[in-house]
């Protein structure tokens, strides 16, 4: 099946979201390639796993019933019983393997399923609240992958500009939200910004 290779439906829902945009640009109307209220995963690659990582760096996932339970090293134990996402247990998509496969061996990063079952359940939440558009997984891709690609070729762009870390900005981007509704449109025009005073343009 494919849900047991992470690498084949990346590589699948990749295709997928290519066709879909060329489909969208051609103004074709099928509903067979349209992304809302499918199934499907949100595909998983450096950007999306940055996102991911940054958007819900602040979730306890302590004694959450949404995804199976997983073993408490693989998270950053805050305050006792708090448990947040230890960035050493992301990796990269190549690496990222199912719960069977990790049966095999130690456990030592995130498995699949509990990317699928985090970005399902934000989706759900998110569609609990807007009443204006529901939003599914593979759709969360149209939307955060663009934004994450360009925020993160700024960020290259403005450590090479910079002759040392500013420490102030690193702070503020510490605490940075990446909430798909208004957060990740500021996150992206705070670069842009920071860009525009770095070249010196007003």
């Amino acid at each position: 099946m494919i849900q047991s290779n992470p690498k084949s439906l990346a590589l699948i829902l990749s295709s997928y979201k290519s066709i879909h945009h060329f489909l969208l640009s051609h103004s074709f109307q099928l509903h067979i390639f349209q992304a809302h209220r499918t199934p499907c995963h949100m595909p998983l690659d450096s950007f999306s796993l940055e996102w991911f990582k940054r958007c819900f760096k602040e979730e306890d996932f302590f004694d959450k019933d949404y995804f199976t339970k997983l073993p408490d090293k693989l998270f950053k134990k805050v305050d006792g019983e708090k448990l947040l996402l230890k960035a050493e247990s992301i990796g990269s998509w190549s690496s990222i393997k199912t719960l069977s496969e990790n049966e095999t061996e130690e456990m030592i990063r995130y498995p699949y399923e509990f990317y699928r079952d985090v970005i399902k359940k934000y989706c759900e939440e998110y569609n609990e609240k807007e009443v204006k558009r529901e939003i599914y997984p593979l759709q969360l891709d149209f939307i955060v992958w663009p934004k994450m690609q360009k925020i993160m070729a700024a960020e290259a762009f403005i450590k090479t500009m910079e002759e040392s870390e500013d420490e102030k900005e690193y702070e503020k981007n510490k605490l940075e939200k990446y909430d798909i509704k208004d957060s990740l449109n500021q996150v992206l025009k705070d670069r842009l910004n920071r860009i525009r005073d770095l070249i010196g343009e007003k």
